[in-house]
């Protein structure tokens, strides 16, 4: 979801450039299906029938279709001295902003079919669109010629509808032009009157042809139409929607036979949703799948994955459809991160509470996706499945002996008892305080889980417990013997358990289900010209090491943000964090914007599964923070470290000689090996040069510290008592006050409309940035070459780690706001 509003200058420009050419004087176009011939397809004119005649008349008005794949086949019959005879006929299919067309026309033996494919960019205000046409039959009877189309709308208002088409002759000079109105005076109620002018460019603008007429739904999915043409002709018309289905008619009368009246026109349609009086009859079983990681980004070609807002905002809606009976989730392939599980889980736990029915599937599971199926009113399990659930451990190795083997040296310089980044290196065994904050990570997740499982799965803390105790792995039967699940099954066979929630006899229970993104999410909104008046706002991911051109690209974000402040339509902004610290420079790029425009929008933080050092910076200045129960979040607190050589140049018989100027140049001078260039500093600081870099650690500590007091209301002093590096969890961190709310993305944008006075069930727009990658490569490749994926991503894995130790030897010696990279194997433990 994203709002460019520099294309209104463009389209705007467009339809300047569309007034002055219709203004043209040329003679009568026939060498193409010309729109008055497509007259006996319409309705209406285009901006007052749904999307027009599926972009055949006006591409532009493409931008108002909302399907996923909508087809229409209509023939018309002509009373010919008595007996109905075809003499036209044409297929329609239209998905997303795109459509395709293929009309056929017979005269006097002979048949020419006109191909049409049409594209469409633009939004609910304004929008402009493109065609081409080709022909296929006896093109040389008709005298036709292919053709190139181009149309816009305007909508400003809920009420004013103003398009613009024009197609031209390729072969040759023949053009038209065609201008439409529409009018919806009375708010709520779908009542549109309408007229249009065509213009044949070799005509005089007094020879154009015009008609005006009206279309009323005065039924959800039901439309009849009048319409009164300049030559004395009438047509009425009736659309009947079944959602998506429908079927319809348009009979026409005149004395002009030019124009094939006195004919009558039938069509079907079927794929596209649609408006219909029998919307909430039907109820059905929706479909989720939730393979994979979710991420915040998709690329915008060839990526099929459904980002984590779509689909939580999707699972959210579907508790308040009374159109779904029940919930049906895939959780075969679980492999995202337990902020995100924890967030997923309370979406489907809401559809429990409105009443519906929750149905999740597993195959293999450790705890953190049985953490997320035992919300499930029924858990089911392939028959040859298992489940972990061993509890929780953290392992992290140390290299002190091994660097002394080496001849490395490394020093932490570390001031403070939790900030333990670097501690792996400098130590044989963890410290104290980092012992005391990962147990208590552990402790806190662990205890989160088994209550929210044992709540749902009627089980007590004292059960759950020696069930993590007893066994390392259960079967399937020995799970549902536990109460682990209900049921054994597989996916393939999931409408065989509907039955059990209907209380029906197996024959008799209605199997009928849709998937979450190809039909109730996309509703029509052909009724809501100018799209409705909704409130914006903005999300903005921040993810990855804080750094100023990779990770969470502090320069480049820093940018978008600034423009979201300036953007007045935009009313509000949530900076989903999701970060582990890092270069404080790029946290304060974008913090800094942050608190320059405190006060003109509402600012609201969800922070995901990391805000922790660097990533809590990012947090602090926001005017709410709202953390999940799996967050790692505070770590205030710098760190620093210093590896040096201690003999490995020795070890190598590698000679390094220094010319210096300044008492202070050499250190960090390191030697290299020859071709590859790399190396460790020659020495170590001296204790006057250490205690230097403490003391601006302990300053640049005081400056964190002062900065989150100004930023959360709070004492230096209380800040300080829970600062000192230590990590929390999202739910310890609300009782410490550095976050003010538990809760996911969902929870912080409504709080964000709450700050605007929207109410809690209001519609708003959600535009998220920044934008995705036009497509990954390797992805990409690797669904034609697989195994070529597979090695490509071995080696972005080993590429990574050795990224990792160079940042480190970058800022070798230089303070760093992050948290260690080991806090990843206790989400690791989580989630898979």
């Amino acid at each position: 979801m994203r709002f460019n509003i520099k294309s209104l200058s463009l389209l705007k420009a467009s339809l300047i450039m569309g007034v002055l050419l219709v203004s043209q004087a040329f003679s009568q176009a026939n060498s193409f299906l010309s729109y008055r011939e497509m007259g006996l397809f319409q309705h209406t004119s285009p901006g007052a029938f749904r999307t027009g005649l599926y972009g055949v008349d006006n591409p532009a008005f493409l931008n108002y279709n909302n399907s996923v794949g909508e087809s229409m086949f209509a023939f018309n019959l002509r009373n010919i001295d008595g007996r109905m005879e075809m003499m036209n006929y044409g297929l329609f299919y239209q998905t997303g902003n795109t459509s395709s067309a293929a009309i056929y026309t017979a005269r006097d033996s002979h048949y020419v079919i006109d191909y049409r494919y049409n594209l469409a960019f633009g939004g609910p205000k304004m929008g402009l669109g493109f065609g081409y046409g080709f022909v296929g039959g006896n093109k040389s009877y008709f005298q036709r010629s292919n053709s190139f189309s181009w149309g816009m709308y305007t909508r400003p208002w809920s009420f004013l509808s103003l398009g613009l088409a024009q197609t031209y002759a390729i072969d040759n000079k023949d053009a038209e032009s065609t201008i439409d109105v529409a009018i919806r005076p009375i708010p709520k109620y779908l009542l549109t009157f309408f007229a249009d002018y065509n213009l044949n460019h070799r005509n005089s603008f007094r020879d154009g042809n015009w008609s005006v007429g009206a279309n009323w739904e005065f039924l959800n999915g039901i439309r009849l139409s009048g319409r009164y043409f300049q030559n004395k002709g009438f047509s009425l018309s009736l659309d009947f929607s079944l959602r998506n289905m429908g079927i319809g008619s348009i009979n026409h009368m005149s004395n002009n036979d030019q124009l094939n009246f006195n004919s009558s026109t039938a069509y079907f349609k079927f794929g596209g949703p649609d408006r219909t009086i029998f919307h909430d009859v039907k109820e059905e079983w929706v479909t989720v799948s939730l393979a994979g990681s979710l991420p915040y980004v998709t690329n915008k070609y060839f990526d099929d994955r459904a980002d984590f807002l779509t689909m939580i905002t999707y699972i959210d809606k579907l508790k308040d459809d009374k159109s779904v009976k029940g919930v049906v989730v895939d959780a075969r392939k679980i492999g995202m991160a337990s902020d995100k599980l924890w967030e997923v889980r309370e979406a489907f736990r809401a559809i429990k509470e409105s009443g519906k029915k929750v149905i999740i599937f597993l195959e293999r599971s450790s705890i953190g996706g049985y953490y997320l199926a035992s919300v499930a009113d029924k858990l089911i399990m392939d028959p040859l499945g298992s489940i972990e659930i061993t509890g929780m451990a953290v392992a992290r190795s140390y290299y002190k002996s091994l660097f002394d083997k080496l001849g490395l040296g490394f020093e932490e310089l570390r001031l403070y008892k939790y900030k333990s980044a670097v501690e792996n290196f400098s130590r044989d065994e963890m410290s104290e305080g980092d012992r005391e904050q990962r147990q208590r990570l552990l402790d806190s997740f662990y205890e989160t889980m088994r209550a929210d499982i044992c709540k749902d799965r009627k089980l007590t803390p004292d059960q759950f417990d020696k069930l993590v105790n007893d066994r390392l792995l259960y079967s399937a039967d020995e799970a549902k013997k536990a109460g682990l699940i209900d049921s054994t099954g597989r996916w393939e066979n999931r409408k065989d358990m509907y039955a059990y929630f209907e209380g029906k006899e197996e024959g008799k229970v209605n199997k009928s289900e849709r998937h979450l993104f190809t039909r109730k999410g996309r509703e029509p909104f052909d009724d809501k010209w100018g799209g409705e008046t909704r409130t914006n706002i903005a999300v903005l991911y921040l993810e990855g090491a804080c750094d100023m051109e990779s990770g969470m690209k502090g320069r480049s974000n820093a940018k978008i943000l600034k423009n979201l402040f300036e953007n007045e339509s935009i009313k509000a902004i949530v900076l989903r964090v999701d970060s582990p610290g890092g270069d404080p420079m790029a946290a304060d790029y974008v913090t800094e914007i942050v608190k320059k425009n405190k006060g003109k929008k509402p600012v609201i933080i969800s922070q995901g599964n990391y805000a922790a050092s660097g990533g809590y910076w990012l947090s602090m200045d926001g005017d709410s923070i709202v953390s999940t129960p799996f967050t790692v979040t505070g770590s205030i607190g710098v760190i620093s470290q210093f590896v040096y050589d201690k003999g490995l140049q020795d070890k190598l018989d590698i000679k390094t000689h220094v010319v210096q100027r300044g008492k202070h140049a050499d250190l960090g001078r390191a030697w290299s090996l020859p071709f590859i260039g790399f190396g460790f500093p020659i020495r170590n600081m001296t204790p006057e040069e250490r205690k230097e870099r403490e003391e601006y650690i302990d300053i640049l500590y005081k400056d964190f510290v002062n900065r989150v007091a100004a930023g959360r209301n709070m004492s230096f002093d209380s800040v300080h008592e829970v600062a000192q590096g230590r990590v929390w969890t999202g739910t310890d961190a609300k009782g410490l006050k550095l976050v003010d709310e538990v809760g996911g993305i969902l929870k912080a944008i409504e709080i964000a409309k709450a700050k605007l006075n929207v109410k809690k069930d209001a519609k708003v727009n959600v535009y998220t940035y920044p934008e995705g990658e036009l497509f990954d490569f390797d992805s990409f490749i690797g669904k034609l070459i697989p195994n070529l994926f597979n090695m490509n991503t071995k080696i972005k894995e080993t590429a990574e780690q050795h990224k990792n130790m160079m940042y480190r030897l970058e800022n070798n010696g230089k303070p760093l706001f992050m948290i260690d990279s080991d806090f990843d194997n206790i989400d690791e433990v989580i989630k898979k």
